[in-house]
Protein backbone atom coordinates (compact mmCIF):
# COMPACT_ATOMS: atom_id res chain seq x y z
CA UNK A 1 0.00 0.00 0.00
CA UNK A 2 1.41 3.56 -0.69
CA UNK A 3 0.04 5.53 2.43
CA UNK A 4 1.20 4.17 5.70
CA UNK A 5 -1.40 4.35 8.67
CA UNK A 6 -0.76 6.78 11.18
CA UNK A 7 -2.16 7.13 14.17
CA UNK A 8 -5.05 9.75 14.91
CA UNK A 9 -5.59 12.07 17.54
CA UNK A 10 -8.20 10.85 19.98
CA UNK A 11 -8.17 13.55 22.84
CA UNK A 12 -8.86 16.59 20.87
CA UNK A 13 -9.78 19.81 23.01
CA UNK A 14 -12.20 22.80 22.60
CA UNK A 15 -9.12 24.65 23.15
CA UNK A 16 -7.07 23.02 20.35
CA UNK A 17 -6.73 24.70 16.45
CA UNK A 18 -7.17 22.22 13.75
CA UNK A 19 -3.84 22.79 11.25
CA UNK A 20 -3.90 21.44 7.56
CA UNK A 21 -1.20 18.61 9.57
CA UNK A 22 -4.46 17.28 11.05
CA UNK A 23 -6.52 17.17 8.23
CA UNK A 24 -3.65 15.61 6.31
CA UNK A 25 -3.31 13.05 8.59
CA UNK A 26 -7.51 12.38 8.75
CA UNK A 27 -7.13 12.23 4.60
CA UNK A 28 -4.17 9.72 4.75
CA UNK A 29 -5.66 7.84 7.07
CA UNK A 30 -8.90 7.26 4.73
CA UNK A 31 -6.52 6.52 1.77
CA UNK A 32 -5.09 4.25 3.63
CA UNK A 33 -7.78 2.12 5.19
CA UNK A 34 -9.67 2.42 1.77
CA UNK A 35 -6.27 0.65 0.21
CA UNK A 36 -6.97 -2.01 2.91
CA UNK A 37 -10.80 -2.41 2.45
CA UNK A 38 -9.67 -3.08 -1.52
CA UNK A 39 -6.49 -5.33 -0.32
CA UNK A 40 -9.15 -7.44 2.01
CA UNK A 41 -12.31 -7.38 0.15
CA UNK A 42 -11.78 -6.47 -3.39
CA UNK A 43 -13.45 -2.96 -2.86
CA UNK A 44 -13.89 0.02 -1.05
CA UNK A 45 -16.36 3.07 -0.66
CA UNK A 46 -15.77 5.84 -2.60
CA UNK A 47 -14.25 8.90 -1.24
CA UNK A 48 -13.68 11.79 -1.97
CA UNK A 49 -11.00 14.36 0.05
CA UNK A 50 -9.58 17.70 -1.04
CA UNK A 51 -6.00 18.49 -1.15
CA UNK A 52 -5.71 21.63 1.26
CA UNK A 53 -3.08 24.54 1.34
CA UNK A 54 -2.38 26.49 4.52
CA UNK A 55 -5.14 29.52 2.87
CA UNK A 56 -7.92 26.88 2.59
CA UNK A 57 -11.01 28.02 4.00
CA UNK A 58 -13.36 24.99 4.51
CA UNK A 59 -16.66 24.85 3.40
CA UNK A 60 -19.79 22.43 4.52
CA UNK A 61 -18.86 20.13 1.24
CA UNK A 62 -15.54 19.59 3.12
CA UNK A 63 -17.29 19.33 6.31
CA UNK A 64 -19.28 16.60 4.79
CA UNK A 65 -17.20 15.15 2.56
CA UNK A 66 -15.06 14.28 5.34
CA UNK A 67 -17.47 13.01 7.47
CA UNK A 68 -19.00 11.18 4.72
CA UNK A 69 -15.67 9.27 4.40
CA UNK A 70 -15.29 8.43 7.62
CA UNK A 71 -18.22 6.82 8.13
CA UNK A 72 -18.28 5.15 5.03
CA UNK A 73 -15.13 3.46 5.71
CA UNK A 74 -16.06 2.62 9.23
CA UNK A 75 -19.47 1.25 7.86
CA UNK A 76 -17.70 -1.21 5.23
CA UNK A 77 -15.03 -2.40 7.72
CA UNK A 78 -18.13 -3.75 10.05
CA UNK A 79 -21.61 -3.43 8.63
CA UNK A 80 -23.42 -0.48 9.28
CA UNK A 81 -24.12 1.52 11.82
CA UNK A 82 -22.04 4.97 11.44
CA UNK A 83 -24.18 7.76 10.53
CA UNK A 84 -22.30 10.88 9.18
CA UNK A 85 -23.05 14.36 11.29
CA UNK A 86 -24.29 16.98 7.95
CA UNK A 87 -22.97 20.48 7.90
CA UNK A 88 -24.67 23.73 5.87
CA UNK A 89 -23.57 26.78 4.91
CA UNK A 90 -22.28 28.94 7.31
CA UNK A 91 -23.00 26.67 10.20
CA UNK A 92 -20.08 26.24 12.87
CA UNK A 93 -17.35 24.14 11.94
CA UNK A 94 -15.92 21.20 13.26
CA UNK A 95 -15.54 20.83 17.19
CA UNK A 96 -13.31 18.66 19.31
CA UNK A 97 -16.22 16.25 19.41
CA UNK A 98 -16.77 16.40 16.00
CA UNK A 99 -13.00 15.23 15.71
CA UNK A 100 -12.77 12.80 17.92
CA UNK A 101 -15.64 11.06 16.49
CA UNK A 102 -14.15 11.29 12.88
CA UNK A 103 -10.63 10.24 14.23
CA UNK A 104 -12.43 7.55 16.59
CA UNK A 105 -14.23 6.25 13.22
CA UNK A 106 -10.76 5.40 11.76
CA UNK A 107 -9.31 4.18 14.67
CA UNK A 108 -12.29 1.53 15.04
CA UNK A 109 -12.06 1.01 11.08
CA UNK A 110 -8.24 0.48 11.71
CA UNK A 111 -8.16 -2.24 14.17
CA UNK A 112 -11.11 -3.88 12.76
CA UNK A 113 -9.40 -4.55 9.34
CA UNK A 114 -5.65 -4.95 11.44
CA UNK A 115 -7.69 -8.06 12.78
CA UNK A 116 -9.00 -9.67 9.82
CA UNK A 117 -5.70 -8.95 7.69
CA UNK A 118 -3.45 -10.81 10.46
CA UNK A 119 -5.97 -13.50 10.95
CA UNK A 120 -5.58 -14.39 6.71
CA UNK A 121 -4.48 -17.88 6.71
CA UNK A 122 -1.45 -17.41 4.13
CA UNK A 123 -0.29 -20.28 2.37
CA UNK A 124 3.44 -20.99 2.27
CA UNK A 125 4.99 -23.35 -0.07
CA UNK A 126 7.91 -24.52 -1.69
CA UNK A 127 8.02 -26.19 -5.04
CA UNK A 128 10.67 -28.58 -5.29
CA UNK A 129 13.75 -27.83 -8.13
CA UNK A 130 13.88 -31.64 -9.62
CA UNK A 131 9.33 -31.25 -10.58
CA UNK A 132 8.72 -32.60 -7.40
CA UNK A 133 5.24 -31.29 -5.43
CA UNK A 134 5.06 -28.99 -2.73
Amino acid sequence: MSTAWTAPKLNWKATDSFEVDDYTRIKQNAQYLSQLLVKLRGSAPSISLYNPTQAFIPTSVFYNDTEKAAADIRNAALAGGAAPKTYTAYAKAWSAEDLNRIENLQSVSSGILTAESSALNVLAYTLCAKGGYF
